[in-house]
């Protein structure tokens, strides 16, 4: 056994935005701009868990792939934002003001 994560899809080359490390509980104001962003950066998921976030070297330690790895090329101005997730309202809030 290698110690690593098998994953079905690899997001590789994009630019990254997520929270910091340790960034969670979720957070909000002002603290919603801080965020870490990696260039050239890859997101792994097995299953619906994201299971590593970082540059090609750090995920590459982290996980393995099978043939079955669905992989996405994201480089050439492509934004990543795993995790990441905008709850607007406005279109619950406009049906509620009828």
């Amino acid at each position: 056994m290698t110690g690593k994560t098998t994953v079905n899809l690899l997001i590789k080359g994009g630019q990254v935005v997520t929270a910091p490390p340790g960034g969670y509980p979720v957070r909000g104001g002002k603290r919603l701009a801080e965020l870490t962003v990696i260039e050239d950066g890859w997101v792994a998921c097995a299953g619906d868990t994201i299971a590593a976030v970082g540059s090609g070297e750090e995920v590459r330690a982290r996980i393995s792939t099978t043939p079955a790895t669905k992989v996405i090329e994201a480089a050439g101005g492509h934004v990543i934002t795993p995790g990441l997730i905008d709850a607007h309202t406005h279109l619950i809030l406009a049906a509620a003001e009828k």
